[in-house]
């Protein structure tokens, strides 16, 4: 703990008592609750990014209100998406990338795509890991952000087995 910290709780306690003490340690660990996290649901074109968010969602493919889904380019600009339940939990789907309309080299820094305003990013990968998805992590490590992986359409793997 911080020293700081630890003086406001030694403050608090003798001027407030044990009940004082309490009271501020739990309001301050509730704090998280009302911190608005952005997710970036990120990756190569037709990898399941919108098909991600919508179960994460629990959004059926013909709910309005759910990502568009397909075999075309849907995704041309960065879509909000807020967590039913917790509202605090923001997905967005991003553009694919690797595409005419956003091509690697510039996809980063991309006005659709918004990459430094996000706080976390969910690298979509599907079949096999390949070297735009390792560009990306590279990417997103050079800027210090976290991320991790989720492979999709897994199914469709063992299928052709």
């Amino acid at each position: 703990m911080p020293d700081e910290m630890q003086k406001e709780y030694e403050e608090t306690l003798s001027t407030g008592g044990i009940s004082a003490l309490e009271k501020k340690i739990s309001s301050e660990l509730n704090l998280w609750q009302n911190i608005a996290i952005r997710f970036a649901i990120i990756g190569e074109s037709g990898s399941g990014k919108s098909s991600f968010i919508n179960a994460m969602l629990e959004l059926s493919g013909d709910d309005p209100t759910a990502a568009k889904v397909g075999c075309n380019e849907w995704t041309i600009g960065c879509k909000e998406f807020q967590h039913p339940e917790k509202k605090t939990l923001l997905f967005y789907d991003l553009p694919g990338f690797g595409t005419p309309n956003f091509p690697k080299e510039s996809y980063l820094e991309l006005e659709a795509v918004q990459f430094e305003s996000f706080d976390f990013f969910i690298l979509i990968t599907q079949c096999r890991f390949k070297k735009n998805d390792l560009w990306l992590v590279r990417e997103i490590e050079k800027r210090k952000k976290h991320f991790c992986f989720i492979r999709t359409k897994i199914d469709v793997d063992i299928s052709s087995d």
